[in-house]
């Protein structure tokens, strides 16, 4: 599913990660443990296409999707708990096309185009997003008065349990937790 061959990283000169090789299969749950300093977040960060590299390739299954929580969340955002969920896991961004796509459905493009986008939302529960959304923040202790508050009124606990709640219901294929302890 996923491939690293030959990574290299560094940061102003200094190589961090040098001829790093693995490959993860499906269903596979590793842990990275090293001293601080030792290039774990360079590396996750990497995968997650946050850091470029210097050298190497990383290869995945097509259409495999990386979901990347890094070890310092930081949301800033004005909107309510659910706005920001449907947002970062993808199902707003579906949802839009679906309702502009239906105003021209009459057209046999139109047709085939909304068909494809439905199955996106159908592969990631569009339907049932707003439940399991419920359930997940029952599941990290957030009752559901939470869902009328802004992101911003929420305490730094909050903010990490939301941020790993959108990851969830994002539903990669691959998860990156860089400090899964938060």
């Amino acid at each position: 599913m996923l491939i690293a061959k030959d990574l290299s990283i560094g940061y102003g000169g200094n190589s961090i990660l040098d001829g790093i090789n693995f490959a993860l299969e499906m269903g596979e749950k590793v842990a990275l443990i090293g001293p601080n300093g030792s290039g774990k977040s360079t590396l996750l960060k990497t995968l997650a296409g946050k850091l470029k590299l210097d050298a190497g390739f990383i290869t995945m299954e097509r259409g495999a999707r990386i979901g990347y929580l890094p070890q310092i969340v930081e949301i800033i955002s004005e909107e309510t708990v659910p706005a920001y969920i449907k947002r970062v896991a993808g199902i707003r961004k579906i949802e839009k096309q679906l309702e502009l796509l239906e105003k021209k459905i009459e057209d046999p493009l139109t047709l085939k185009e909304y068909g494809e986008v439905q199955e996106r939302f159908i592969a990631i529960d569009g339907y049932t997003f707003e439940r399991r959304m419920k359930i997940i923040l029952q599941g990290f202790g957030l009752d559901q008065s939470i869902s009328k508050n802004k992101i911003s009124d929420l305490s730094g606990g909050q903010k990490s349990k939301i941020a790993i709640a959108s990851l969830l219901l994002s539903k990669p294929e691959i998860f990156l937790l860089d400090e899964p302890t938060n």
